[in-house]
């Protein structure tokens, strides 16, 4: 592998959605636009297509100015596509309407207390607008009413047991606020064997986990049948299971450049049609797929700071 689990290491651990409406997901009389978290290059980016139409990029250097980034690793885009941003490096969440900055807001500083973080690499928006952050580093993740901190809520410290994290990294809502986590570091049967987590609410009610065959699972996401994929991040693939029993799991990958390999691969969305895309974060590219026998493979990116190129593309979304 050409970055090998340092790579997972050194960013992961040292730095490294009344009835809810539908989230998540893109609609349907719009044109589909793939946004990226190009880590390295602290920045993020947005193209029309897979083969990079109409490429934007905001962020050049690791800052904490406005319309930069310090190693950004998650992002999340609402219908009004607005732009939330896991700023890592930074511990801090940037909310933005649009990839010219409009409206830059920030929320969060380093710390461990309310309205701090430490290296926050997951940011969602669930269907009662709330905003959720997996805080890697505090191993915590929390809840807030918005941008501002209003009913801030935590769940977590460093264990393995209930109510407790070990660098949890990706943190998902479904349509039925069911919270989801991928608890990346915990090993509750041994060094492969590493857990997600599913729970009804920010008190941990209905806890439930799966310790999979899974290695530093970094990227989650459950789509509108309720399939769970993860990036399974340090064995080089990616993973679908039915349920939180591991039912029908199946996997995709190994290590590689090629086509149906990955070198650490970080992000994951499924978009309505099934379409799977993945950050593939070692090989510096994103993929995509129509199914879990990688049918339809599509690849774009090489190694770089320029357009049509990334350095460890570690989120993307599909709104």
């Amino acid at each position: 592998m050409r970055k090998g689990i340092v790579l997972l290491l050194t960013l992961g651990l040292a730095t490294l959605w009344g009835c809810p409406k539908p989230h998540g997901r893109q609609t349907a009389d719009k044109p589909k636009h793939i946004y990226v978290a190009d880590t390295i290059n602290h920045r993020i980016v947005r193209i029309d297509d897979m083969a990079g139409k109409g490429w934007k990029s905001l962020g050049t250097i690791a800052s904490l100015e406005t319309n930069h980034f310090d190693k950004p690793r998650g992002l999340y885009v609402n219908e009004d596509e607005h732009i939330y941003v896991a700023d890592t490096g930074n511990c801090r969440i940037v909310r933005m309407d649009d990839m010219e900055g409009l409206n830059w807001e920030v929320f969060g500083r380093r710390g461990e207390g309310a309205s701090q973080f430490n290296q926050p690499t997951s940011v969602y928006i669930d269907g009662s607008e709330h905003l959720h952050v997996a805080d890697k580093n505090n191993d915590r993740i929390t809840v807030t009413d918005d941008m501002t901190g209003t009913h801030w809520i935590e769940l977590g410290k460093q264990g393995t047991r209930e109510n407790q994290f070990s660098y949890p990294t990706a943190i998902f809502v479904d349509a039925s606020e069911h919270i989801y986590v991928a608890d990346t570091m915990n090993l509750p049967a041994d060094v492969t064997n590493n857990r997600i987590v599913r729970m009804d609410d920010m008190y941990g009610l209905n806890w439930v986990s799966f310790a999979g065959p899974f290695s530093h699972p970094s990227g989650l996401f459950v789509d509108h049948a309720n399939h769970i994929y993860l990036a399974d991040t340090g064995n080089n693939r990616i993973a679908r299971m039915d349920d939180m029993k591991g039912k029908n799991l199946v996997f995709l990958g190994g290590p590689g450049g090629g086509p149906l390999k990955f070198n650490q691969p970080i992000g994951i969305f499924v978009d309505d049609d099934g379409h799977i895309y993945i950050a593939d974060s070692g090989n510096d590219r994103i993929v995509r797929i129509e199914d879990m026998a990688g049918k339809g493979w599509t690849a774009f990116g090489t190694s770089g700071k320029g357009d049509g190129q990334f350095n460890t593309p570690s989120g993307i979304f599909v709104r």
